[in-house]
């Protein structure tokens, strides 16, 4: 798979949010923001200006990094090779969350009120709508996709558990991006914890069945 194209949008991503940073940090401005919003989607946690601009810059280098060495050392490789879309859409969309986040901080780094349940969840939403595009045809690794023991040990398992958990990633993302625009802060935060929740124990028992199926000879 070739990284590269990533590796420049990254790049490009990165240093802008740099770039913002030290721009705002010499704005007038309040000296502590906030890095964290509650339930009612008011602030629940300060840091100082410094922390605060230059925090999520720091955290999107790293797991950038993490993502771009992943790929080369999956043990299985070649099918992350065959994976790519999923793959880069993982990556791009956790960087443009990232990037997204450090937007909202840097507003209220400059004294802006600006409504962080929405935007955020608006931009979950889209995320999962886009990974659960895609990792129903992604090829089993254990880098990207919904991995369960027995996703792990049968391609079989692998295709329908993706494919499924897939849609219902797509169905969670559209309903809680509405749900940010039409409802309070805590009702799209249930809806991507609950749904998340849900998912996770429909892909292990899933995942599961499928397996014992295709152990036992079972058609379908």
């Amino acid at each position: 798979m070739n990284i590269r194209g990533s590796l420049i949008i990254t790049g490009i991503v990165i240093v802008a949010m740099a770039v913002a940073s030290v721009w705002a940090f010499f704005q007038p401005g309040p000296h502590e923001v906030p890095v964290h919003w509650g339930l009612s989607g008011e602030p629940d946690r300060y840091a100082s200006r410094l922390n605060a601009l230059v925090s999520l810059p720091l955290v999107a280098l790293a797991i950038s990094a993490i993502l771009a060495i992943a790929g080369k050392v999956d043990p299985r490789r070649a099918n992350i090779e065959r994976s790519g879309p999923a793959y880069r859409i993982a990556w791009l969309g956790t960087l443009g969350m990232l990037a997204i986040g450090h937007g909202v901080i840097v507003a209220t780094a400059l004294g802006q009120d600006v409504p962080v349940a929405r935007i955020i969840g608006a931009a979950v939403g889209v995320l999962l709508v886009a990974l659960g595009d895609v990792i129903g045809k992604s090829k089993s690794n254990f880098t990207v996709g919904v991995r369960t023991p027995w996703t792990l040990s049968s391609e079989r398992s692998w295709n329908k558990t993706n494919r499924a958990g897939g849609r219902l990633f797509v169905a969670i993302g559209i309903l809680g991006a509405v749900s940010a625009f039409l409802a309070p802060p805590w009702v799209t935060l249930s809806i991507f914890l609950g749904g998340s929740i849900a998912i996770a124990g429909f892909s292990l028992v899933y995942s599961w069945i499928v397996w014992r199926e295709e152990r036992r000879g079972t058609p379908g």
